[in-house]
C-alpha cells in the first residue's frame, strides 16, 4: 500500500513509525502481528511505502505518521527547571 505524504518529506532526515493492532472485533488472538508483520518506507520525498510481510490470516488496523528531524544540531539546556 502507498501512502502519498504532503507535504513532501526531506527522506534523509525523516522515520516512519507503525502501529499495528488487530482487528477488535475477532474472538480470537493471533499471533500475527509481530515486529516483522509490516514493513515501511519512504520511498520518495511524498510516498510512504506499508507492505505486509507475511501471510497474515487477521485484518488489522494499521496506523502510522512520519518524524521529520530538523538539520541543525539540537542543543540540550542543562538548567534546572525549579517550581
Amino acid at each position: 500500500m502507498n501512502v502519498t505524504l504532503s507535504p513532501a518529506i526531506m527522506i534523509n532526515r525523516s522515520a516512519p513509525i507503525l502501529s499495528v493492532s488487530d482487528n477488535p472485533a475477532s474472538t480470537t488472538m493471533t499471533n500475527d502481528l509481530g515486529d516483522t508483520s509490516w514493513a515501511d518506507a519512504f520511498t520518495s520525498t511524498t510516498n510512504l511505502q506499508l507492505t505486509r510481510t507475511g501471510n497474515l490470516v487477521t485484518q488489522p488496523t494499521v496506523a502510522w505518521f512520519g518524524v521529520q528531524f530538523t538539520n541543525v544540531v539540537n542543543l540540550i539546556d542543562r538548567r534546572e527547571i525549579y517550581p
